[in-house]
């Protein structure tokens, strides 16, 4: 494993913590760059105050997460991709339960085995077993451990949203690692040592079915080229030209208010601003008033805009309906895709290319801003060509 890889999980955790915050929601308190100002006060100076974190070098964040994050986790010498995901899993909910539950995947068991602290016996262990299926593993266990939390309803969706990502960018980094061929046979996960006891069987067996639910298959749909788009659909240029609008919190940014301008101007048939109005001022998951923009500027087809509040385009799940688009023969960038992540979590955008299990996806609201973002095909709930003729299945 070469430390040539903190670089990438450091931007990786960068992106998503961003800059200050102090939300009245979160336990961390003040934070800055991730780092809360508890860390601070562990690590810098035992009496910072949130200015203090609000004015803090981001070369301090990152020494802090190389020594206190990426060490601990012993980043250096876990497999490629599996460094990434245990590490940001660290980051966002505690060095210790990440190190707990990279060793309870592995197969150890008992508090001398399940101790947090990431040693020889453990790194041997990950060395041996498929990367990419123990990415899917450490990232389907993080995000049990995630909707178990009482503050889920309020971060859930970024949270969510947040594994999705880093689970993506894992499994490139565990695809892309020298000696690891694509379609190389998966070695078999190690068997620990205590795998004779009772409780050694059940966490091996809870092992296999993390594993078994990767090679689920996905929804039926026919093979995208695995290459980026060079040409596309008017309104995936559309949403392709928005790449870097943000909106996190508050009040809507004035470049979503134009958005709403084109909109109600586009539909005059339709009561545009009150439905606008009833969503509010507030922040709202915007990812399909972002595909309902990029329609309304380049097309004359009608984003979802049924007679329930939820069958509107602002709801993600809406998109799925048979009055819009149609059901490709053939799936092609630009190419409307509904998610389910399950926890009430969903999500509408456009198709940019696939590449093998995955979907390369741009649309708004990912990571709170329009992006690429990649998401695996089991995940997929619909497809839509958008087109004029609605109604055709």
């Amino acid at each position: 494993m070469a430390a040539s890889s903190y670089d990438e999980a450091l931007n990786g955790v960068l992106e998503h913590e961003g800059g200050y915050s102090n939300h009245p929601s979160d336990p961390g308190g003040p934070t800055n760059f991730g780092i809360t100002i508890g860390d601070y006060r562990k690590y810098v100076n035992l009496n910072a105050t949130a200015a203090d974190v609000r004015s803090m070098p981001i070369e301090v964040a990152k020494k802090i997460y190389r020594e206190r994050y990426w060490n601990a986790v012993r980043g250096d010498d876990l497999p490629a991709g599996v460094d990434y995901a245990v590490f940001d899993y660290g980051v966002n909910s505690g060095v210790g339960r990440a190190a707990k539950a990279l060793q309870r995947l592995l197969g150890f068991v008992g508090a001398d085995e399940v101790d947090g602290e990431i040693g020889d016996n453990t790194i041997a262990a990950a060395a041996k077993v498929d990367p990419a299926k123990l990415v899917n593993a450490i990232c389907d266990e993080r995000m049990q451990f995630l909707r178990g939390l009482r503050t889920w309803d309020m971060f859930g969706n970024g949270w969510g949203r947040r594994v999705r990502e880093v689970r993506a960018a894992a499994l490139a980094m565990a695809k892309a690692a020298p000696g690891m061929p694509a379609n190389a046979p998966a070695p078999p996960v190690p068997t620990p040592p205590a795998a004779s006891s009772a409780l050694g069987a059940i966490l091996q067996a809870f092992i296999n079915w993390f594993i078994g639910r990767q090679r689920q298959p996905g929804p039926r749909v026919t093979p995208v080229p695995s290459t980026p788009a060079l040409d596309g659909t008017p309104w995936l240029t559309v949403m392709r030209s928005l790449v870097g609008t943000q909106w996190a919190s508050g009040t809507m940014p004035a470049a979503l208010q134009e958005w709403q301008k084109v909109i109600i101007a586009k539909y005059p048939d339709l009561d545009m601003a009150a439905y606008f109005a009833s969503a509010g001022s507030g922040y709202f998951s915007w990812c399909g008033f972002a595909v309902a923009y990029c329609l309304a500027k380049s097309s004359d087809i009608r984003p979802p805009f049924g007679a329930r509040d939820v069958d509107k385009f602002l709801w993600a799940d809406a998109w799925r309906t048979e009055k819009f688009g149609q059901v490709p023969d053939v799936v092609q960038p630009g190419d409307v895709l509904t998610f389910d992540f399950g926890g009430g979590d969903h999500h509408v955008t456009l198709l940019d290319h696939a590449d093998g299990d995955i979907y390369v996806c741009i649309g708004g609201n990912q990571n709170h801003q329009v992006k690429l973002s990649s998401y695996r095909k089991a995940q997929c709930t619909a497809i839509r060509t958008p087109t004029t003729e609605r109604g055709s299945t």
